[in-house]
């Protein structure tokens, strides 16, 4: 019948999406495990783009470091965290929105919360993965700075940053 046709027809085209996807998803995944730099561990943000092509963001760096935990790549992943611990200059005890991946200066001199508090939650899930809890100290600092930017305005919604109002 042409129902049971439509379904076996269904059946195939979902089993090879997920061959599809699953094939991608390795591909983007040793894309971004290639583009890490040995000297700071930092993956460029903008490989394509010439102005922006060496900036590591701060954010991107935090969504790295937690694809790498996920899959157990916890080597790749300290080397992200290990930058934010020992070498990344920090402007009232948390990070810069952007460091050159090549050499880890500051690139964008701007902190903003968002991106302090997924470096905060990528060293969580490392130490909860590995039980290296040397990074726990990134999340706490991050933590008692954000704490600091409650607004009594909103609830304790927190600001975004140490010089801007929103929340």
């Amino acid at each position: 019948s042409k129902t049971l046709l439509f379904e076996k027809q269904l059946k195939e085209i979902r089993r090879s999406k997920s061959v599809l996807e699953s094939r991608v998803f390795e591909i983007m995944y040793q894309y971004i495990k290639f583009s890490q730099q040995r000297s700071t561990g930092l993956i460029p943000s903008f490989k394509g783009d010439p102005e922006l092509k060496d900036c590591a963001f701060t954010y991107d760096q935090a969504l790295a470091a937690l694809l790498f935990t996920i899959n157990k790549d916890y080597g790749n992943a300290e080397k992200i965290l290990r930058f934010y611990l020992k070498q990344a200059e920090r402007n009232r005890g948390v990070f810069y929105n952007g460091y050159f991946a090549s050499d880890g200066s500051v690139s964008e001199y701007v902190t903003h919360t968002g991106p302090n508090i997924f470096i905060g939650f990528a060293a969580i899930k490392f130490v909860e993965s590995t039980g290296k809890d040397k990074y726990l100290s990134l999340a706490e600092d991050i933590a008692n700075w954000a704490i600091k930017l409650q607004s009594q305005n909103e609830r304790g919604a927190i600001k975004g940053g140490d010089n801007v109002e929103w929340v």
